[in-house]
């Protein structure tokens, strides 16, 4: 279908609105605003340099990763506490391309450069060196993953080393608990697996689960023990 075909350097003029406001105008006839969106485009743009993401994935991991930032990575006054601080690092499991990482790094530097802009002219507090800095974590790093970081780079070159990618099973990581969960490809018992994992380590979590099975006896062996007995009923 037209949702799961693949970006490419031809589908770029869909997502530059800046040429579409020298002739689009409003209802009342006056130029429609797309000032607020230019981040979007621009992120997919850099996709579709890459030429390795289905359009649907770039429209879903945008909107899961503009909700975690504004649920989990805004703030940063000089009166909060640690509890209370936004979240400066971030986990992306199963992450695949890597793409959620990438939209919340790229959210998080442009909140970050108009707030830092801001608070230099009027003496306020800034996050300084507290950049946020996200690792991706899959079984196998795809090589879908190495072009989108090659484009994103190319886009943003400052973020390089704010990012990586780690080849492992979500079992085997144990997070800080001041470190972000999140996933938008946790794939049947993976999703359990992960809330297992930030219970355990008490950790915030933001996971969109995906695909999940229904057959009892693969839920079973990763159910919490609160919820086995209500297993069945799935």
């Amino acid at each position: 279908s037209l949702h799961k075909k693949k970006l490419a350097k031809r589908h770029i003029p869909m997502f530059d609105r800046t040429s579409l406001q020298t002739n689009q105008l409003d209802v009342d006839g006056t130029k429609e605003d797309f000032g607020h969106d230019h981040l979007f485009d621009e992120f997919a743009q850099a996709v579709c340099n890459a030429g390795v993401v289905a359009r649907k994935e770039v429209f879903e991991t945008w909107a899961s990763a503009l909700y975690i930032h504004s649920s989990f990575l805004l703030g940063g006054n000089s009166s909060q506490t640690d509890d209370t601080k936004p979240v400066r690092r971030v986990a992306d499991i199963a992450a695949g391309h890597g793409l959620l990482a990438w939209a919340l790094l790229v959210l998080d530097d442009e909140v970050q450069s108009q707030r830092n802009g801001k608070n230099d002219k009027e003496g306020n507090f800034s996050f300084g060196n507290r950049h946020l800095t996200t690792f991706c974590l899959d079984v196998q790093m795809p090589q879908s993953a190495e072009l989108i970081q090659t484009a994103m780079i190319k886009q943003w070159p400052h973020l390089e080393s704010r990012f990586d990618y780690v080849e492992g099973r979500l079992e085997q990581l144990v997070p800080h608990h001041s470190c972000l969960l999140a996933s938008v490809h946790a794939c049947g018992i993976l999703s359990d697996v992960l809330v297992a994992t930030a219970a355990k380590h008490a950790d915030p979590l933001a996971v969109f689960p995906c695909c999940h099975s229904r057959k009892r006896k693969v839920l079973e062996s990763v159910a919490s023990p609160y919820a086995k007995k209500e297993y069945h009923k799935i």
